[in-house]
């Protein structure tokens, strides 16, 4: 399945949300029903690994992030260019990534307010407990 892991929000130096217009714009030419699935949780336990099933990205390197290191690797909040078509529901699936929560270089503040919007932004939403 092609498509790829782009940004739809990610945080400034100064800890602002920005969106990406570019994004927003593909995401607002689906004419269909739509759903997003998010999943978030604790950083460095799987979210972006979890994510490249569901969208059957062929590997890593083609797909959402997975780093090998204890440093976070998605950065912001990414959505999967490509959705996919749920019979049963009859909507289209896009796939959010969320920056992991609880790193040690970002806020609690911070940490919420990105939980908030992934929760907003989400017609179904997936806590990831574990790693």
């Amino acid at each position: 399945m092609p498509g790829t892991a782009l940004p739809l929000i990610t945080i400034s130096d100064d800890g602002q949300f920005l969106s990406h217009p570019d994004t927003i714009v593909l995401l607002r030419k689906q004419k269909q029903n739509i759903g997003v699935v998010c999943v978030a949780g604790l950083y460095r336990t799987g979210k972006s690994y979890l994510l490249n099933l569901l969208t059957k990205t062929p590997s890593p390197e083609k797909g959402f992030v997975v780093g090998s290191t204890v440093n976070a690797c998605t950065k912001g909040i990414w959505v999967w260019s490509e959705p996919i078509y749920d019979e049963e529901k009859n909507i289209w699936v896009y796939y959010m990534d969320t920056e992991g929560l609880g790193s040690t270089s970002r806020s609690e503040t911070h940490d919420s307010r990105m939980f908030a919007l992934s929760i907003l932004l989400s017609s179904y939403f997936i806590y990831n407990s574990r790693g």
